[in-house]
């Protein structure tokens, strides 16, 4: 069972809005490039993480969900040239809730 997490602002204080926190990363075989993957998020991975929420976040009403956090975990286990356009397309799935 995960820990509780606490939702505040760096001053402490709650929030009004939700958080959309994306985490992406490459599994070690997921592609054909030589040499190992390091466990700690390389450039590539930040900077498709931060694309995923920079994607992501205007389509979502954060206003609706206060002191809320909404965490997307994209975990690429075969990387065959466009795993970043199936992550957004995943992830609007996911995402997708009925009004």
């Amino acid at each position: 069972m995960e820990p509780k997490r606490s939702v505040l602002t760096d001053a402490g204080a709650e929030q009004s809005r939700a958080q959309l926190q994306v985490y992406y990363k490459l599994a070690p075989f997921a592609s054909h490039q030589a040499g190992r993957v390091s466990y700690l998020p390389d450039e590539t991975e930040r900077r498709a993480a931060s694309f995923l929420q920079d994607t992501l976040a205007p389509s979502l009403r954060l206003d609706r969900l206060p002191k809320s956090r909404i965490e997307l975990h994209c975990l690429v286990l075969e990387d065959a040239g466009c795993c970043l356009a199936t992550a957004v397309n995943c992830a609007c799935l996911a995402l997708w809730m009925p009004a």
